[in-house]
């Protein structure tokens, strides 16, 4: 499932990185097609095309893979050769074995490791002292990579038992859940996400061939949700998704689609960070941000596609959402 929007605090986390490498910020911005207007209002949201296009300019702009967070540089394009190291590895545990080896030799920025206890497994990354992210933003992406890299490695989902962080909850703490759909926990002693031992035992099914393909577009893959088995919310902003220009389902009907009780959707739901009506209003937002964005429909017309019979109740729905009104998103 695609990330179709991501918050503002993570556009404002590059480039204060960018700008403390002296990049012109404004002109980063501008190429992005990001409204300046955005970046001040907490709650609003960025397409995620354009945040992968901005992280890519500031890539290319700093020539470093760590996006200018750390003191030494990475080579753009290390993940993909570290890749072609670990492909021909028979499981997935030999390959993220390698992997933290071929890292450790090409950049010291992190400390990676992988620990095995009671039957479980629990990666984790230890950043140096010269890590620069008063957001705390930049561990969120790289174990969201390493843990995508694990699934597609598989050709599964690994679901994981925890996430941890050693620094505060923040305020968008939601969007964790999202990236990860398990436990978050904050104020933790590691940074990492742990998972079923038995796991990393599994067949690497991958090939040059098929790594040759996955790379043809790795920031979508890697902003995107595993997609080898659907979840709850997966198959929840499937049926939404379905019916956003016409009236959206009760929770009562998704049960019923998804052969399960309406108990036990809203306990999954509740278990994964979310709600059916947070779903809901995820869908109208993603949906509204789309079409603001690009054009073609009025506000009206998007209003009234996303249930709302009157443009004024969409504006209060849009800035409860986003923190800004539709009109911040049309391109002048």
């Amino acid at each position: 499932m695609r990330i179709s929007t991501v918050p503002v605090v993570f556009v404002n986390a590059a480039l204060r990185s960018a700008k403390r490498h002296g990049c012109n910020v404004l002109s980063l911005i501008q190429e992005s097609d990001i409204s300046e207007g955005l970046l001040t209002e907490e709650k609003a949201r960025v397409e995620t095309e354009k945040f992968i296009y901005l992280s890519k300019r500031i890539t290319e702009e700093l020539k470093d893979g760590n996006g200018g967070f750390t003191d030494e540089p990475i080579s753009p394009g290390t993940l993909s050769l570290l890749c072609y190291a670990c492909i021909h590895c028979p499981t997935l545990g030999s390959f993220l074995e390698r992997g933290i080896h071929f890292y450790h030799i090409v950049n010291a920025s992190y400390k990676l490791e992988i620990k095995r206890q009671d039957g479980y497994a629990e990666y984790t990354i230890t950043p140096h002292a010269s890590l620069h992210d008063p957001d705390n933003y930049v561990l969120l992406p790289i174990m969201g990579i390493i843990h995508r890299l694990a699934c597609w490695v598989a050709g599964k989902n690994i679901p994981l038992q925890s996430v941890s962080y050693t620094h505060e909850r923040p305020q968008h703490a939601s969007e964790y859940n999202l990236f990860f759909k398990a436990p978050i926990k904050f104020n933790q002693t590691v940074n990492g996400f742990k998972f079923n031992e038995s796991y990393l035992d599994l067949p690497n099914v991958q090939t040059e061939q098929t790594l040759e393909k996955m790379f043809l577009f790795p920031a979508l893959e890697f902003m995107s949700i595993p997609d080898f088995e659907e979840s709850f919310i997966d198959k929840v902003k499937g049926l939404l998704s379905e019916s956003i220009t016409s009236e959206m389902p009760p929770l009562e009907f998704a049960a019923e689609t998804l052969n399960v009780s309406s108990a036990t959707l809203k306990r999954r739901l509740k278990e994964d960070g979310t709600s059916y009506k947070n779903l809901k209003d995820d869908v109208r937002r993603d949906f509204a941000i789309y079409h603001l964005s690009r054009g073609g429909l009025t506000i009206e017309e998007i209003a009234a596609a996303v249930g709302f019979s009157e443009a004024t109740s969409f504006y209060r729905a849009f800035r409860r959402w986003t923190g800004v009104s539709p009109r911040d998103y049309i391109k002048d």
